[in-house]
């Protein structure tokens, strides 16, 4: 399975626009 924890950081990141340009 892989790392919820990393797809939800990633996705939030997206959401409020943290870490776009990562």
């Amino acid at each position: 399975m892989y790392s919820s924890q990393y797809y939800w950081e990633y996705f939030r990141g997206i959401c409020c626009g943290k870490e776009i340009n990562s």
